[in-house]
């Protein structure tokens, strides 16, 4: 798999797929895909186990086509065949199986919900008709699943959103038609489109605008000695990005003006850090998505202050501390006994030898072990005679020694 991966890396997800040994390669048309299938490599693949320049491809117990992707009907019979679940194993089995095709299934979380609840542990077995109907309507979304489509970018689409304080529901309409994989999208790079927004509320970032909210904000701006500053400065060459909006509200480059006033900083900062979907924000995401909205003198200093100040993340969060860089793979050994690894077993009851402990030493290459009983308060010295003694003896000194 790693070897099939370097050969094809600058090809992947372009025009090649490979899992293991099974191989895809697909093409927009004819004369690309000629291209795509010349030789370079001087890899062999047995004919009888080929096919080429099929419009449909049976792939990971999928069936690929230009129209989309299906699920493999073959696959499925056995679903159909599947006799009532007597056991938690036979649960899992099922689950296991319906969840591989789970992106076909809408809602497949809430269906599989009773069956999921029996695996549970300490979750007594009894087959209710919810889990009757889950099992029955899993079956029945599997033999009806619907086709997965690539979104054509040159016809108009709607992207519909809602969100609430328990989930965020997604659905992209095309042409009548529904996508639920908003992976198929997410290399989306068109700039070039016109976008109509539909909206159902007043939002502004994670704060929600309210006509109240406003008002407060157009009284104490005008008790703000320095906003009121900045209100005589409008017109002039001196207000640098400053605009009074038809509601009345001065704003900094389309961000509310917010005046110093505690109480609105209080409810801004508390509403960006602790609401359920900012949950508890580090200081740069919390700024980073307050400037969208908002701004103030000292906006940046003060919100430091008020998560340093958190509470909650004080006992939640831990340091960060420096990353250590990227994990190394070790090298393969070439010889037997020449790269091992060592660590100790402690807390062990006391033999008769006056051992508590035992020294845990493996060859890297060939998981050949040694146990060796020794004592957690011997000194470095005897447990280097007792290595000399019992390692080198029979496998002469080892290059690498890696140990914790």
């Amino acid at each position: 798999m790693d070897y099939m991966n370097r050969i094809f890396w600058p090809f992947l997800d372009k025009f090649v797929v490979v899992f293991i040994d099974d191989i895809l390669i697909y093409s927009r048309t004819p004369e690309e895909h000629g291209e795509h299938l010349l030789k370079a490599k001087q890899l062999y693949a047995k004919l009888s186990k080929c096919e080429f320049w099929l419009d449909e491809v049976k792939f990971l117990d999928h069936v690929i086509s230009a129209k989309g992707i299906v699920v493999d009907s073959a696959k499925v019979e056995s679903v159909l065949q599947w006799e009532c679940l007597r056991t938690v194993t036979d649960i899992r089995s099922f689950v296991g199986l319906a969840g591989y095709y789970r992106r076909f299934i809408e809602g497949f979380s809430k269906i599989v919900s009773p069956l999921t609840q029996l695996t549970r542990k300490e979750q007594p077995f009894i087959w209710t008709d919810a889990c009757e109907r889950s099992f029955e309507e899993l079956k029945r979304r599997l033999t009806t699943s619907p086709v997965l489509v690539l979104l054509n970018f040159g016809e108009p689409f709607d992207v519909y959103c809602d969100a609430s304080h328990q989930g965020l529901e997604k659905s992209i309409h095309i042409s009548g038609l529904m996508v639920r994989e908003l992976e198929l999208v997410e290399k989306f790079r068109d700039l070039n489109l016109c976008v109509e927004l539909a909206q159902d509320h007043i939002s502004c970032g994670m704060i929600t605008i309210t006509s109240e909210f406003l008002r407060q904000v157009g009284l104490k701006q005008l008790q703000d000695v320095e906003l009121v500053k900045l209100l005589g400065l409008l017109g002039t060459e001196k207000d640098i990005g400053f605009e009074l909006g038809e509601d009345g509200i001065l704003r900094f480059k389309g961000r509310i003006c917010l005046p110093q006033d505690t109480e609105l900083k209080r409810a801004v900062l508390e509403e960006g850090h602790k609401s359920r979907l900012s949950i508890h924000l580090g200081m740069i995401k919390m700024y980073q998505d307050l400037k969208k909205t908002f701004w103030w003198s000292g906006m940046k200093r003060e919100i430091s202050e008020y998560v340093a100040a958190c509470l909650t993340c004080q006992k939640a969060k831990v340091e960060h501390q420096k990353p250590s860089g990227l994990m190394q793979q070790i090298e393969i050994p070439e010889w037997k006994w020449d790269n091992i690894t060592m660590d100790f077993i402690v807390g062990l009851p006391r033999l008769a030898r006056n051992s508590d402990a035992i020294w845990v030493i493996v060859d890297r290459l060939t998981k050949c072990v040694h146990f060796l009983h020794v004592n957690i308060k011997w000194s470095l010295e005897k447990l280097t005679q007792l290595y000399v003694r019992e390692m080198v003896r029979l496998h002469e000194v080892p290059s690498c020694i890696i140990s914790d």
